[in-house]
C-alpha cells in the first residue's frame, strides 16, 4: 500500500507546516498528527506547530515570515495557524502578507458558524469540504476572497494494532458516539423564534418538511424549494445563505434523533457515548455512558460489532467515524449517503438506511449482524479493506499534496 503511494505523489523539495492544538475540540490535536504522518509517509518533510507552546509557535512564524520559500505549505484545522495576535491582543493575518498556501482542514459545512477560516484573509488558501455540493456556497458567501475548495473527508484512525482488529473482543453491540443538546426533548424550528421575514420561514418550513424524508443537506434541501418558487439566482441563494445554520441545528438534531429511536423501536438498546441524551423521549431505552475522550472512543469503537451513525449533515460526504469505525473492525450502519453509496457496497460491507423506510431497515439489518458473527465478519473484512486502502489519513495527505502541487506549481 505505502509503496503504491510513494508511486503516485512525488516527493516535496520544501517542508509542510502543519498546526495544532488541544484548544477547542478534542480530535484537533490528534487527527492533525495523523495527516502529519500520512505527509511523512509520502516521503514529505514535515514540522509540527504545537499552538499552544508559545516557543513552538514563535519558531515556526519566525520562519515562515522570513524563510517562507523553503515551505511548500501550512496545514491546520478550521483556521487554525491563520490568525496571530499582536501584544495588545489586536488579530492579524500572516498569510494576507505572503505567498505561502495554507489548507484548512474544516471540520463542518461552511453555513456552521462554528467553523472558522472561510473568511479569514489569505493569498492563496485551500478548504477542503465535507460535502461534495458545498462548494458553490464558497463563492457566494465570500465573493472578493480566492479560495479554492476541494471535496475531501476526514480520514479514519486506526487505534488497533492490525493483528488485533479481527480478534479483539467485542463486548458492544451497537454503539453511538454522538451529543444532543442538553434540555431538549425534541428539535425546534428555531427560524420562528428569530424574526425572520415570512418569505424566508416558508421556504425554511418547506426545505424542513422535505429534509425529513430525503438524504440531503439543508443548502440542497433550500436549493429545492427556491427552484419550485423559481428563485433560482445567486441573489437568493445568497440571501438564505445567513438562515442555513439555523435550518442545519434543526435538521440534524431531527435525524440523529430518529435515527436512535429507530433501534429503540427495534428492541436495540444501544451503548450511547456523548451528551444530552438523558433529556430524550426514549432515554430509558438507551445505555448512557456520557462523554469520554477521544482516545478512549477510538478504543471503544474497537470493541464495537456494530457502529451506528448520523451523517452530521454529510449527505454527499462522509464523517469520520465511518471510516475509524471500520478501520477498528466495526460493522457502519449509516443514515444514506450518495458518497458512501458509491464508496461502499449497501448490503455488503456497510447497511445505509433512509427516512422512509429507515426503520424497518435497521429493525431487520442490525439484529442480524448481532447475532450472526459469519455475516458481522463478511461486512467488517470487506470495508476494512477499503477502507484501509482509501479512507486513511495517509491518502487525505496525497490528495492535499496534489492539490497543492496542481494549484501552485509546489
Amino acid at each position: 500500500m505505502l509503496s503504491l503511494v510513494r508511486r503516485e505523489v512525488r516527493f516535496l523539495a520544501k517542508e509542510i507546516i502543519c498546526y495544532h492544538t488541544n484548544r477547542s475540540h478534542v480530535a484537533l490535536r490528534p487527527n492533525m498528527i495523523s495527516l502529519a504522518d500520512g505527509f511523512r509517509a509520502l516521503g514529505c518533510a514535515v514540522t509540527e506547530c504545537d499552538l499552544d507552546n508559545r516557543a513552538d509557535t514563535d519558531a515556526c512564524y519566525t520562519r515562515l515570515l522570513s524563510d517562507g520559500n523553503t515551505i511548500a505549505f501550512t496545514v491546520g484545522n478550521n483556521d487554525l495557524g491563520m490568525v496571530l495576535h499582536d501584544e495588545n491582543g489586536a488579530p492579524y493575518y500572516p498569510y494576507d502578507a505572503i505567498d505561502t498556501p495554507h489548507v484548512s482542514v474544516m471540520l463542518d459545512v461552511p453555513y456552521n458558524p462554528c467553523v472558522t477560516g472561510f473568511d479569514t484573509p489569505c493569498r492563496h488558501h485551500i478548504a477542503t469540504l465535507l460535502d461534495r455540493h458545498v462548494a458553490p456556497i464558497l463563492p457566494l458567501a465570500w465573493p472578493k476572497k480566492r479560495m479554492a475548495g476541494i471535496f475531501l473527508p476526514l480520514g479514519g484512525t486506526q487505534a488497533l494494532a492490525e493483528e488485533q482488529v479481527f480478534s479483539a473482543a467485542r463486548p458492544y453491540d451497537v454503539v453511538v458516539s454522538s451529543v444532543f443538546p442538553k434540555g431538549e426533548a425534541w428539535p425546534r424550528r428555531r427560524w420562528h423564534e428569530e424574526g425572520l421575514p415570512a418569505a424566508a420561514c416558508s421556504i425554511l418550513d418547506e426545505a424542513a418538511d422535505r429534509l425529513e424524508l430525503e438524504p440531503k443537506n439543508s443548502w440542497d434541501g433550500v436549493l429545492d424549494v427556491l427552484a419550485t418558487r423559481g428563485f433560482s439566482s445567486d441573489a437568493f441563494k445568497r440571501r438564505m445563505l445567513p438562515y442555513l445554520p439555523l435550518m442545519q441545528r434543526y435538521i440534524k438534531q431531527y435525524r440523529r434523533l430518529k435515527a436512535v429511536e429507530f433501534l429503540v423501536r427495534a428492541g436495540i438498546t444501544p451503548d450511547v457515548f456523548g451528551d444530552g441524551w438523558e433529556g430524550v423521549p426514549f432515554a430509558d431505552g438507551l445505555r448512557l455512558h456520557g462523554p469520554v475522550p477521544y482516545e478512549e472512543m477510538l478504543a471503544i469503537m474497537g470493541k464495537a460489532k456494530v457502529v451506528y451513525q448520523d451523517n452530521a449533515e454529510f449527505a454527499n460526504g462522509a464523517h469520520d467515524r465511518v471510516f475509524t469505525a471500520m478501520l477498528n473492525g466495526a460493522v457502519v450502519v449509516s443514515e444514506e449517503s450518495t458518497y458512501l453509496a458509491e464508496a461502499f457496497e449497501n448490503g455488503k460491507d456497510i447497511v445505509l438506511f433512509d427516512w422512509k423506510t429507515g426503520a424497518g431497515r435497521v429493525a431487520e439489518s442490525v439484529p442480524a449482524l448481532i447475532a450472526d458473527e459469519t455475516l458481522r465478519l463478511s461486512f467488517a473484512l470487506r470495508a476494512y479493506g477499503k477502507a484501509k486502502a482509501h479512507h486513511t489519513w495517509q491518502n487525505r495527505a496525497a490528495r492535499i499534496v496534489e492539490a497543492v502541487e496542481l494549484l501552485y506549481g509546489v
